[in-house]
């Protein structure tokens, strides 16, 4: 495959113009030269310049450069989605590295196609080195500005936001979100909707994070607003269960039930085996929590869940093996309890402060069970391990049941 330095060359010699005639005025001989040795990468603008010398269409230039670089796009955007499902993935991500780094110093900054490879080999490099090189990437946000492309810059800011999240900076998390509604507030007209939801169910998360309750509601009707009006349900499932866990967080158990029937409706919609298994969770953890109906709660995980174990990660069977040691020891199996906790862990996708806490409690559980089977050292190492751990949470259901386990077996 011909470069474009080689093009340049060869359609010159077929002119029979010297460098310095197709230079003319607005270039010099010398940058001319390191174009066409593939040393130096034209602006835009001078390669337009350089086609209206030539007479031919930019196109012509960049013809094979531009299916190329088609055929490259496709190649990394399918392995990038890849890597949003499996973000641990480094072996993924490095070769999206091998494959843009021989051309990321040539990559222009007012085509969209070159803006996204450079967006996606950012965000691959973050993933490797565990570091995000911020200015590089608001060069890109401003880039997405310049060709117009809104979605693209919001979905910047998203990175920022998670990429604080995952280090539970929740505060900057939030920060970076608020940054970019603002910066994104003159184009709000012309953005597309999915975007908007996308901001709203991200705004929403990290409001309640930070445990801004009255903004996570207003948050949460926006996004219910646009969804309703527009019958989008993109993200829906993931925003029903976020409600769901929340009113329980507030003993709003009356609500929890509401939005636990939602979530049951758009898993029955989407048919989607993930999407099952999560709304399972939320069936047995309302039994557990709301209803107290352990027996139910054991019931269930046998003939709907472990079933299909195989069908689910380790870390999705642990979410239900900690609800069915929790229902063991209601029913004063302790036990039996106890042997079901050996080898849960907390899963590394748990970042939120609310799932935190839900695991915590989970702790504080296995804290009792020590305390019935007296082991008074085990109980007090789980409790203050689960107390030092929400120390900083804010007051829901879970804390509180953390911090009254902690009083009740330290004291």
């Amino acid at each position: 495959m011909q470069d474009l330095g080689s093009r340049i060359r060869q359609l010159r010699k077929e002119r029979k113009l010297t460098l310095a005639q197709l230079a003319g005025e607005r270039l010099t001989k010398g940058m001319l030269s390191l174009i066409e040795n593939g040393k130096a990468q034209p602006s835009m603008e001078s390669l337009h310049y350089i086609a209206q010398q030539l007479q031919v269409d930019v196109s012509a230039l960049l013809g094979e450069e531009i299916e190329s670089l088609k055929e490259l796009m496709l190649e990394v955007e399918e392995m990038r989605v890849q890597l949003n499902d499996h973000p641990d993935d480094k072996v993924r991500a490095q070769i999206i590295i091998d494959k843009i780094n021989p051309i990321v110093d040539k990559l222009q900054t007012d085509r969209y196609e070159h803006i996204r490879l450079k967006e996606i080999y950012l965000i691959s490099l973050t993933l490797i080195n565990n570091k995000l090189d911020e200015h590089a990437l608001y060069d890109v946000m401003n880039w997405y500005e310049g060709v117009h492309a809104y979605g693209r810059l919001l979905s910047c800011y998203n990175f920022l936001c998670w990429y604080a999240f995952e280090r539970k900076d929740y505060e900057k998390a939030l920060d970076m979100l608020k940054q970019g509604e603002k910066r994104i507030e003159p184009y709000w007209f012309i953005l597309d909707d999915i975007s908007r939801i996308s901001l709203f169910y991200n705004l929403t998360v990290m409001y309640y994070a930070v445990n801004d309750v009255k903004n996570g509601l207003l948050y949460k009707e926006k996004m219910l607003q646009i969804a309703e009006k527009k019958k989008i349900y993109y993200r829906m499932d993931d925003f029903y269960r976020l409600l769901f866990i929340q009113a329980i967080c507030d003993h709003e158990f009356e609500v929890s039930k509401q939005y636990f029937k939602k979530v049951q409706l758009i898993t029955e919609l989407a048919e989607d085996n993930e999407k099952a298994f999560y709304y399972l969770f939320c069936k047995v953890h309302y039994i557990s929590v709301v209803e107290k109906n352990y027996e139910q709660v054991l019931i269930i995980l046998n003939e709907e869940i472990y079933s299909q174990r195989d069908a689910s990660s380790q870390e999705t069977k642990d979410l239900f093996l900690m609800e069915e040691a929790i229902a063991l020891y209601h029913l004063e199996k302790y036990e039996q309890a106890l042997a079901i906790c050996e080898g849960i862990k907390a899963p590394n996708y748990l970042k939120h402060p609310v799932d935190l806490a839900i695991f915590y409690r989970f702790v504080a559980y296995r804290a009792l069970m020590y305390k019935q089977l007296g082991d008074i050292e085990s109980a007090k190492r789980d409790i203050l391990y689960a107390e030092k751990s929400v120390e900083s949470f804010a007051s829901t259901y879970y804390t509180d049941f953390i911090r009254q386990t902690y009083k009740e077996i330290m004291t």
